[in-house]
């Protein structure tokens, strides 16, 4: 269980990872793209089953950029659950 100093600085840590990654220009297009080609489906109204395939492709890459932010997260998760503690030796290891 990590204390409450550790929770404070891993959270602090994926809050900072999250927002150098939203801030990335490739992210920060696809997602505005994406939410965009959203918006003007709506603007000029769902009519066709071609307007329904492109409001459910444009929400998935959405979703998909949102997702990875997610992902992205985890990893700080799995590295700092995953650190080594250098005053415990590994089996195997020769004294």
């Amino acid at each position: 269980m990590l204390s409450v100093r550790h929770e404070n600085e891993w959270t602090a840590a994926v809050r900072r990872k999250r927002r150098a990654h939203m801030l990335r220009p490739a992210w920060l297009g696809q997602t505005t793209a994406s939410a965009c080609w959203i918006a003007s489906m709506m603007l000029y109204g769902l009519s066709s089953a071609g307007d329904w395939l492109q409001l459910t492709a444009a929400s998935a890459w959405l979703f998909a950029n949102l997702a990875e932010l997610l992902t992205d997260a985890s990893t700080v998760s799995a590295q700092q659950s995953t650190a080594v503690n250098p005053d415990t030796t590994c089996i195997g290891d020769e004294a």
